[in-house]
């Protein structure tokens, strides 16, 4: 709502249907692939201040999410990884114009490596939006997140 600094705020109803597959395949040994398929109807079942219409979709989310990617282990101490997901299908509303308009689709790549250095512990940097795909201005507030990096120590107890 952009008269309250764009504050979000739920739906009073929705449904949301869809079918999601995925499974992974091991061709050789140090090499995981994997995918998933995720098809996805929502419907509002309540207004919302006329940005959503009962009976229309919900905003932002996507009607299909394609992933796909692959995981190389050369030795049991690393772990590199590299996904891809697509995106499609998403409308947002043009507070501007006034009216829902779709958004293009999008790709975004994430990238991993982890190091094991021992049975109880780990090092990992991931990279998430490689290529810093950007959302449009018309998805106000929920911009794409921007080429992140992740750093993390795991321990196990």
């Amino acid at each position: 709502d952009p008269a309250d600094n764009y504050k979000t705020f739920n739906i009073g109803k929705a449904q949301t249907r869809g079918l999601e597959l995925g499974g992974e395949i091991r061709p050789i040994k140090g090499l995981r692939c994997f995918g998933a398929a995720t098809y996805l109807e929502t419907k509002a079942l309540t207004d919302y201040q006329g940005i959503v219409l009962a009976g229309q979709s919900l905003l932002r989310r996507p009607q299909w999410d394609l992933s796909l990617g692959a995981e190389i282990t050369p030795n049991d101490n690393w772990i590199y990884g590299l996904s891809a997901s697509y995106l499609a299908g998403r409308e947002d509303y043009d507070f501007n114009q006034g009216v829902r308009v779709a958004l293009p689709d999008a790709v975004y790549f994430r990238a991993w490596i982890r190091r094991t250095l021992d049975e109880h512990s780990e090092l990992s940097l991931r990279i998430e939006n490689i290529t810093n795909e950007s959302t449009p201005t018309l998805a106000y507030g929920y911009a794409a997140q921007p080429r992140s990096f992740y750093l993390a120590y795991t321990r196990k107890f």
